[in-house]
């Protein structure tokens, strides 16, 4: 990777940086770095910390993708993903260190650790700051609703580590969107489940339709208000969650290309359309039309996310038998770069 270093700023540009919210708005000048987690050692350029007698090893601290953060006395900065494993990093030629310096953390990236000379410690001659962030969805707060591809979490840290957000996971396994019998109190459109959704939320995502196209889910019509057809109860939840939270971001999403073969009960082998003869693009396209109608941006992760019959088994975990519904680690971050590109594009002013 190229080097995320940016620069060398001096103490008054550091100070007008603190004072500058036009320029950098949402800055936050602290130290984020906590002397008290540091230990012995070095990192070297390649993320792995090695014995030292003469340098102290920060925690691994949390960044913000893409932002930039000032710094003094770095010597070495190595970045980390969500899962803590390295990505890249920068060696700046010994005895040199980076004085009063800037650098953008890299995409991808969630955590950092450096390593300064033990003098910096003792001295708490130590400046770690965030001081420019290109995202405003940095601390609002984000409900994740939906069924189990939202609560398994493969693609929602990938989200986090580029935006900043606060999550709370609020997928749960096996759930459909309509309330087929009246009194399934874990469909997403009854109000013990939009009850779960954060009081002090910021923005919703909603992710369902998968199980509703499973287990045969009628769509009805756009019109419907009944909620035990599919249309109609995404009309529900769509009605709950902007009377509950009216000026804040509800975005739809439409669940991506999935199969099911040789599920029971299904005259399609090959497990793309269920007993009434619809895929799940059907119950997306769905998605799209009612937020279109409605008012509601709508994030068309089916035609987005860039698998199909042909590539499913690289992004999407094999269940057995060919049953392809979750997407793996690789899925979850074509997922995430989709649904970071769609809030990126209506980020908050």
């Amino acid at each position: 990777m190229t080097s995320p270093l940016q620069g060398v700023v001096t103490p008054t540009q550091f100070e007008s940086y603190k004072a500058d919210n036009t320029s950098y708005i949402n800055s936050r000048i602290a130290n984020l770095f906590d002397p008290t987690k540091a230990t012995s050692g070095f990192i070297t350029s390649a993320g792995s910390p090695m014995a030292s007698g003469s340098y102290f090893l920060s925690d691994f601290t949390p960044v913000v993708a893409t932002s930039q953060y000032f710094c003094t006395n770095v010597r070495t900065i190595a970045f980390y993903d969500v899962n803590e494993v390295y990505i890249g990093g920068s060696d700046i030629s010994y005895p040199s260190q980076l004085n009063n310096g800037i650098f953008r953390a890299p995409f991808g990236s969630a955590y950092v650790r450096f390593s300064s000379p033990l003098a910096n410690l003792t001295n708490r001659n130590y400046i770690f700051a965030l001081i420019s962030n290109p995202t405003k969805y940095l601390n609002k707060i984000w409900s994740a609703f939906g069924d189990s591809i939202t609560s398994q979490n493969t693609w929602q840290p990938n989200v986090i580590s580029q935006l900043g957000m606060t999550m709370y996971n609020l997928g749960v396994g096996g759930t459909k969107v309509a309330d087929t019998s009246g009194t399934d109190t874990t469909a997403m459109c009854r109000d013990e489940r939009i009850a779960t959704l954060q009081s002090t939320t910021d923005l919703t995502t909603f992710l369902g339709g998968t199980n509703d196209w499973l287990q045969d889910v009628p769509l009805g019509v756009i019109s419907d208000t009944v909620t035990n057809t599919f249309y109609g109860a995404l009309r529900s939840v769509i009605n709950k969650i902007i009377t509950r939270f009216p000026t804040k971001k509800l975005v739809l999403l439409t669940p991506p290309y999935s199969k099911y073969p040789n599920r029971d009960g299904w005259t399609d082998t090959t497990g793309i359309l269920n007993n009434l003869n619809l895929s799940i693009a059907d119950y997306g396209n769905s998605i799209i039309t009612i937020g279109r109608s409605m008012g509601v941006q709508v994030i068309d992760l089916f035609g987005l996310v860039g698998w199909n019959d042909i590539n499913i088994s690289t992004f999407v975990s094999d269940e057995g038998g060919g049953v392809r519904i979750h997407p793996n680690s690789d899925g979850g971050i074509r997922m995430a770069q989709c649904v970071i590109g769609g809030l990126r594009a209506t980020e908050p002013i």
